[in-house]
This record gives structure tokens, sequence and C-alpha cells, in this order.
């Protein structure tokens, strides 16, 4: 999960999609993973992915630092919906 949240600040985020969906099949309610995931979701334009994966992260662990960021990724891309 960490080579994919580098290759996410790297831009290089093909690579990143690959690296979190090989994280996500080991560790399927990882919510670091599921969360991470949805930013490299929300950068490639799949908003619609990216709520998934944000709601899922609150579904599996609301009290979590995940979820945190889950609802502020949430709720900026509800202000913004047209923001990559």
């Amino acid at each position: 999960m960490l080579l994919a949240s580098a290759e996410r600040r790297l831009g290089q985020l093909d690579k990143a999609t690959q690296h979190i969906t090989l994280a996500l099949q080991r560790m399927p309610d990882d919510a670091a993973a599921l969360l991470e995931r949805g930013i490299i979701r929300e950068q490639v334009g799949d908003a619609t992915g990216a709520k998934a994966d944000w709601q899922q992260v609150l579904d599996l662990s609301p009290d979590s630092h995940e979820a945190d960021l889950a609802r502020q990724d949430l709720a900026v891309l509800a202000a913004d919906p047209d923001s990559p």
C-alpha cells in the first residue's frame, strides 16, 4: 500500500492503481487501503468509485483516523463534484 501511495504522489496513477488493487486482494477490508484507492479513483476522475471506497471506510471503521480522512474527502467532493 505504501508503494501505491508513493506512486500516486508521483503522478503514476496506473501503477498506483495496480498496486492498491493487489493490496486490496490480500486485505479487502483494510480501511487505509480503501482510503488510498478512493484517493486514486478521485484523481483519475472516478468520483463514484471514490465515494464508494470512502463510504466503505466509514462502514468498516467509523471511529478511525482513516474514517476522519474519508469524511473530509467526501465533504470536499460534495462541495466541488467536478474537481479531480
